[in-house]
């Protein structure tokens, strides 16, 4: 088997993860490099070496998963809150990953992943937030909005959006409600933002549909 794809057992604190040595070694000059460099594995023989990858590190475990992620380059979302991006940040450091390093500062600099949001920013529709908007979807700010309406139903003149003041003679495509949208957890992609971010015209995939969404029910997706 080559190197590359021997799995590893890493012993995180108590709480066990597998992986591979391509995994690990995708950071280069980080911590997982050198404790997978064959100098420090004394061993009588190279069989041995190759069969026997098991290490213990004596970090918190709690925010390894998402490490992970981003050695196996998956898309991640960060939490929003502060306390446990510290957390994330001193594990990165001792793992001697710069790459997540600048994702936490990326992160950082939008307020803790809920804005602002630029032209090509990666998000996710936040469901529970969504769930949220929907419930008050009569209350006088919401009504109307281009997010919340089902647009192919209106008839005549120009649709106003509430919230961030555009009306429909500022929007490139046709636009969708992102209500009608079944599958939320799709990442989109960030095609144009509306006073100060207050909403952001998104598409997904291959499709040539725009969704304006209001920037409070988005989250910010990092891709490596």
């Amino acid at each position: 088997m080559e190197e590359g794809g021997q799995l590893v057992s890493l012993n995180i604190g108590g709480r066990h993860f597998t992986t591979d040595v391509g995994t690990l070694k995708r950071a280069q000059a980080s911590f997982f490099v050198i404790l997978l460099d064959k100098r420090w594995r004394h061993s009588p023989t190279e069989e041995h070496v190759m069969e026997n990858l098991h290490f213990f590190i004596d970090r918190d475990p709690r925010h390894f998963g998402l490490i992970l992620d981003h050695l196996r380059k998956v898309p991640f979302n960060l939490p929003s809150c502060s306390r446990a991006i510290g957390e994330i940040r001193r594990e990165a450091e001792f793992y001697c990953l710069d790459d997540l390093l600048k994702v936490i500062s990326r992160h950082e600099f939008h307020d803790f992943g809920k804005g602002p949001i630029f032209p090509g920013d990666r998000i996710q529709v936040n469901s529970k937030k969504l769930e949220e908007m929907e419930a008050i979807g009569n209350d006088s700010e919401v009504h109307g909005h281009l997010g919340m309406t089902r647009l192919d139903y209106l008839h005549g003149g120009e649709i106003y959006c509430s919230l961030c003041g555009c009306n429909s003679k500022g929007f490139d495509g046709f636009q969708r409600a992102i209500t009608e949208r079944r599958s939320h957890g799709d990442i989109g992609t960030v095609r144009r933002v509306h006073n100060n971010g207050k909403c952001c015209d998104v598409s997904f995939g291959s499709s040539k549909l725009i969704y304006h969404i209001p920037a409070t029910i988005v989250d910010l997706v990092y891709e490596n």
